[in-house]
């Protein structure tokens, strides 16, 4: 008897071979016809994922999707078939280096973007040693700019909005991401170039994972293509790419559409629907290490910290809800053969009371946190709460952004971002500032006009230029 990840493919003609096979889960592939070992393929990894099989049929799986994988490229070497060099081809070389063009927002009509061999390997490899972020083997030092835009899936663009908050919300996705492709009312005036200017050299692309898990009822295969073009884009252009799933948010405002948030609440930790779409990414993205994966956006502590860094670790119940421990996340992307950076952030943005027990074969993690300044704005605090830690760790700040119109903001603190700045330098600490596609973060437009700092509190401005001076200003790191 098959077992359960077993799916058997209708018998297919092979166009060299002639034959037809019924397939069984023991039919060894040098007797398959060739089309008929690409479908079964596709159709093994389809039905193993988002499955709970036992570890001895995930085992099986992953070894029958080697095997027919080889033998695919055997053939290719013995028979010379043009055709499958073709198919080959395309599998193995995506258009995902190349921006779409312009799309209608009701479909997107693009190459199949989201299979995951089209990942094309870089040469690229960021990586970790002892404090320090590497790439290709030499200290980098990260400095870049989050995108917020897919955060509302492509295939969410026509949501009918149920207030003005929410129209305005939409438009304003499908803006930024035409100005991120360069595509529509921004042809020829891409944002990417424009980040170039600013001297940053990462992009933090905001995913909603809803649409990356493959058994939540928002998923979506045109966001998963959408996503890989993202990807494509930004390292066509030379960026180190770090891609973190999103839960929906608690939506008080009413500004995003409800769905986003009735799919996926917001919770304080990793979830079972986190695990999926953080597992969809690893597999996606696992033969490029210049792309980096992060656990999950700012999660923070439902309980007592002591009580809470083990629920993060290592996940269990709370109140009734599941989570996923981080070590969990972890070891879903080394399973899958995925050996690329990964970024883990503290709790309640904060590694001050961390107990150890992140834990990676690979030793490949680095720690962030999201220090905006609102709640910590002494050197004692920012060392309590990562600087520390970055005397021994690598340590990146995957968002940051700060406005003088907050409370934290007195006339002797006006000049604090700057002093942030260096000491940000001082202990080599990578940082990503929020947001190149919302107006009045870092940026005044999508023209990529950095906001400029105020001169004293309570006047509107924004940190872009600070941003930009300091990325400018370690050029050379």
């Amino acid at each position: 008897m098959s077992p359960e990840w077993y799916e058997a493919p209708p018998a297919l003609a092979d166009p060299v071979d002639g034959a037809k096979v019924v397939l069984t889960d023991s039919t060894p592939a040098s007797e398959i016809g060739t089309r008929e070992l690409r479908h079964f393929t596709r159709l093994l990894r389809k039905s193993i994922k988002g499955r709970s099989l036992s570890e001895e049929d995930l085992k099986k799986a992953r070894q029958k999707i080697k095997d027919y994988r080889a033998e695919l490229k055997a053939r290719l070497v013995d028979k010379g078939n043009s055709s499958a060099t073709n198919v080959s081809e395309s599998r193995a070389s995506p258009q995902v280096n190349s921006a779409p063009e312009a799309l209608s927002h009701e479909r997107a009509s693009r190459p199949d973007a989201g299979v995951v061999d089209q990942v094309v390997p870089s040469g690229e490899v960021a990586s970790v040693a002892g404090n320090s972020v590497l790439l290709n083997g030499k200290s980098f030092l990260i400095k870049g700019v989050i995108f917020e835009f897919p955060l509302l899936p492509i295939h969410l663009f026509n949501t009918v909005a149920e207030n003005d908050k929410q129209q305005s919300y939409i438009s304003g996705r499908k803006a930024a991401r035409d100005y991120y492709f360069g595509v529509g009312a921004y042809t020829g005036q891409g944002a990417l170039p424009i980040v170039k200017t600013w001297g940053a050299n990462t992009i933090r692309l905001n995913l909603y994972e809803g649409s990356l898990d493959p058994q939540s009822p928002l998923y979506s295969e045109e966001y998963v293509a959408d996503v890989t073009a993202m990807v494509g884009h930004a390292r066509k252009e030379g960026f180190i790419v770090i891609v973190t799933p999103f839960d929906g948010g608690k939506n008080k405002r009413g500004k995003r559409p409800p769905v986003l948030s009735n799919i996926s609440p917001g919770r304080p930790l990793a979830t079972p629907m986190t695990y999926r779409a953080f597992t969809k990414l690893a597999e996606m993205f696992k033969n490029d290490r210049g792309v980096i994966l992060e656990t999950l956006n700012e999660p923070y502590s439902p309980m007592p910290r002591a009580e809470g860094w083990q629920l993060f670790l290592n996940g269990g119940v709370d109140d009734g809800q599941t989570y996923v421990g981080v070590n969990q996340l972890i070891g879903s992307a080394r399973d899958l053969g995925a050996k690329n950076l990964i970024i883990v952030q503290g709790i309640g943005a904060s590694f001050a009371d961390y107990p150890g027990g992140i834990t990676d074969p690979e030793n490949q993690i680095a720690y962030s946190v999201h220090p905006f300044l609102n709640k910590a704005t002494t050197v004692a605090e920012w060392d309590a709460r990562f600087g520390n830690l970055a005397a021994t760790q690598p340590v990146i700040l995957t968002a940051w952004n700060t406005d003088a119109r907050d409370r934290w903001c007195a006339p002797s603190l006006t000049s604090l971002p700057r002093t942030f700045f260096d000491y940000l330098e001082r202990r080599r600490v990578g940082v990503v500032g929020f947001a190149f596609d919302m107006k009045g973060t870092i940026v005044k437009n999508f023209k990529g006009s950095p906001t400029r700092w105020p001169d004293e509190c309570g006047k509107r401005g924004g940190p872009g230029e600070l941003l930009k001076n300091y990325f400018s200003s370690i050029a050379h790191q």
